[in-house]
C-alpha cells in the first residue's frame, strides 16, 4: 500500500517538473545531437547541445562530449525527446563560431579561421615566403667589403621553415 501510495506521489510530482537533470553514458555523437545511456532507463536519442533550437542562429558556443563519458542532461517537461546536454565528464572537442570567425579547439591542435582564411595557411605562407627572403638574401654578392654571411642566413631560413614551422603545426590544424 505504501509502494502505491509512494507511485502516486511521484507520478504528480513529475507532472509538476517542468525541468529534470538526469545522469548518463555518451553512447554516439552526431554533428547535431547525441545519444546516451542510462543505467535502468531508456537511452535518450537526439540529445541536443543546445537548448534551444535555432538553426538560424550563426553564433555557437559547443561542447561535444567523449563517447563513454559521464553526462548530465536537462530533460524539458518530461519529455525525453526534449532533452539537452548540461555538462560532461570529456571533452572531445569545443567550437565557438562567431559570425564568420570559426575556433574550434580538439586533441590535434586549434583551427581559426575568419573571412575565409585558416590562421595555419597564413602563418606557413609568411614563413615560407620569410624563408625564400632568407635564400635571395644568400645570394647576394658585395664586391668590395663584407659579404653576406650565407651559412647564418641559411641555419636562420632553417630554423624558421622548419622548427617553427613544426611547432605551429603541432599547436594548429587545418
Amino acid at each position: 500500500m505504501f509502494e502505491a501510495f509512494r507511485m502516486a506521489v511521484d507520478a504528480m510530482i513529475k507532472k509538476q517538473l517542468i525541468v529534470a537533470v538526469v545522469s548518463g553514458t555518451v553512447k554516439e555523437v552526431r554533428e547535431n545531437d547525441l545519444d546516451v545511456s542510462r543505467d535502468n532507463l531508456p537511452d535518450l536519442i537526439g540529445v541536443r547541445f543546445h537548448s534551444v533550437i535555432d538553426d538560424a542562429q550563426q553564433n555557437k558556443f559547443k561542447i561535444v562530449p567523449k563517447v563513454n563519458s559521464e553526462v548530465l542532461c536537462a530533460i524539458i517537461e518530461n519529455d525525453v525527446n526534449e532533452a539537452y546536454l548540461l555538462s560532461c565528464s570529456e571533452v572531445e572537442k569545443v567550437e565557438v563560431k562567431i559570425e564568420s570567425l570559426q575556433f574550434d579547439l580538439e586533441q590535434n591542435g586549434v583551427r581559426i579561421t575568419n573571412k575565409g582564411e585558416n590562421l595555419k595557411t597564413v602563418l606557413n605562407e609568411f614563413q615560407d615566403s620569410f624563408g625564400d627572403l632568407c635564400t635571395e638574401v644568400s645570394k647576394i654578392v658585395v664586391s668590395i667589403g663584407v659579404t653576406p654571411d650565407v651559412p647564418v642566413i641559411t641555419a636562420i631560413k632553417n630554423k624558421i621553415i622548419t622548427g617553427n614551422k613544426n611547432k605551429l603545426n603541432k599547436i594548429l590544424i587545418e
